[in-house]
């Protein structure tokens, strides 16, 4: 299960700067805060969810209840533990997480038609579908001021009146961006085991509202990952625009990352609509942009949790430090990996449809691997050489940058690796058709375990080396502006 709610996010997790005053103990209702602490709960419960249905796992829905109970509560829990928003809050953000949850119970709150159906999907809703969601919600209260009971009662560290020194819009910035983690997983495993088309339409689900489409519908595998997807889409963007409106409603945040909050919940939007359009138009061109768009998007929406970091901002100068071949290693690296891809990604797509193209692309991609690994390790032993090298000049972000440097060498060679294993079932496999469509799923033969298993994992390591990288590129940056003369 992924978990969302982490103490020390490499290189993003701001320090709690020192505060006087009386803080009221146990007791803060403020928006970054809650909105952290239940955005990451729903992840993390979304992620358990998901989980447990897999195809193949056939769990019945007695066992499934109280799996997801008890995780949710266990998420609860720790996110109290974290956040320390008091039992008020804590019951709040429970509350929150069920609203928000809503978007997924909703397949539940509908009548479950014959699940081997698959043209129609709209169902009306249950007669008791009203009560039922109200149960949620208050279950949902419950849970969270359990959560908080259970975390004890210490005194909440203080949400500062000045939003730039607060370190709780950074954050709940860094929960937005691990909320795209499931979705990026989703997506690559979508891909790989050629679940794309199998849902019809877009933005509805055969015809239904996306998030009333009933579960027993879900049953054909293909049909639940693609859908699935979708939900999971819609749960980072919701997050998204959570952060956007922080950011915006207040004018210190807004002064400083407006514009890139902005262009965050912008990205998200076309990432989007370039998926529906996949779907409608059936283009695998569009599925290679969004495989790959997302990917980026990730890894911005990381870099901007980094940028809104107190210790990122405050970061003090270095001068005569000499600092460009960093910036320039670092830059070359992000850029070749980005190119890379791109390449990637339209081998993915390309291959599906039948496209003579599509083994050029593979060996171009092949090859400039070793300029991307080369490239990867020069930088980041170069972040970690200079973060070893000027660790008191960098204190307290040294660490965290020799972090990413390693990083970024561990995740690249394991890529490498997962590359090659990736590799040997396509180069073995028979040429397939097309991607299938929804009315074609019946007679599509299902992709080898091991070929859908090794190319996932190798997508979705790509993701978390990108947005590494990213990351890396970020403090790059940053350093060589704290060594100009006039940073002082």
């Amino acid at each position: 299960m992924t978990s969302i709610l982490v103490p020390h996010t490499i290189g993003l997790m701001p320090e709690i700067p020192a505060v006087s005053g009386t803080v009221k103990p146990g007791f803060d209702l403020a928006p970054p805060r809650l909105l952290a602490l239940s955005l990451g709960v729903t992840v993390g419960l979304w992620t358990l969810w998901f989980g447990l249905h897999l195809p193949g796992l056939s769990l019945s829905p007695k066992a499934v209840g109280p799996i997801v109970l008890v995780g949710w509560l266990v998420l609860s829990f720790i996110g109290a533990r974290l956040t320390r928003p008091g039992i008020p809050g804590a019951a709040l953000a429970g509350l929150l997480t069920a609203l928000i949850s809503l978007m997924a119970l909703g397949s539940a709150l509908v009548e479950q038609p014959d699940p081997s159906r698959f043209a129609d999907g709209v169902a009306p809703l249950r007669p008791a579908a009203g009560l039922l969601g109200l149960g949620f919600l208050a279950t949902g209260a419950a849970i969270g001021a359990l959560g908080g009971v259970l975390a004890g009662r210490s005194a909440p560290s203080p949400s500062l009146p000045d939003p730039i020194a607060d370190p709780w819009p950074c954050r709940l910035a860094i929960v937005v961006a691990a909320s795209f983690l499931p979705l990026i997983l989703l997506g690559g495993i979508v891909t790989s085991t050629e679940s794309g088309m199998a849902v019809h339409g877009w933005p509805d689900t055969f015809g239904a509202n996306m998030f009333l489409y009933p579960i027993s519908l879900m049953s054909q595998p293909r049909i639940f990952l693609e859908h699935s997807h979708r939900l999971f889409g819609s749960l980072a963007g919701l997050a998204t625009v959570m952060l956007w409106l922080v950011v915006v409603v207040s004018p210190g945040l807004r002064r400083r990352f407006g514009l890139w909050a902005t262009g965050l919940l912008l990205a998200v939007v076309v990432q989007g609509l370039v998926g529906g359009f996949r779907v409608v138009e059936n283009n695998p061109y569009l599925g290679s942009l969004h495989g790959a768009f997302g990917q980026v998007v990730m890894a911005f929406a990381a870099t901007l949790a980094l940028w809104m970091s107190p210790r990122y901002r405050g970061l003090a100068a270095l001068p005569s430090i000499r600092t460009r071949p960093l910036r320039v290693i670092a830059t070359a690296a992000f850029h070749t990996s980005i190119l890379q891809l791109v390449l990637g990604s339209l081998f993915r797509h390309l291959r599906r449809d039948g496209n003579d193209g599509a083994t050029h692309v593979l060996f171009t991609h092949i090859g400039l691997a070793f300029v991307v690994v080369t490239m990867a390790i020069l930088a980041g032993a170069a972040l970690s050489k200079f973060a070893r090298e000027h660790r008191e000049r960098l204190l307290p972000v040294a660490g965290r940058i020799r972090a990413i440097g390693i990083g970024i060498i561990v995740v690249i060679g394991l890529q490498f690796v997962l590359g090659w294993i990736a590799l040997m079932p396509i180069m073995t496999a028979d040429a397939r058709g097309p991607v299938p469509t929804a009315d074609q799923l019946a007679d599509a033969a299902p992709v080898p375990l091991a070929e859908a298993v090794t190319a996932s994992i190798h997508q979705f390591n790509g993701a978390i080396y990108l947005t590494l990288l990213m990351l890396g590129w970020a403090w790059a940056r940053r350093l060589h502006r704290a060594s100009r003369p006039s940073a002082g």
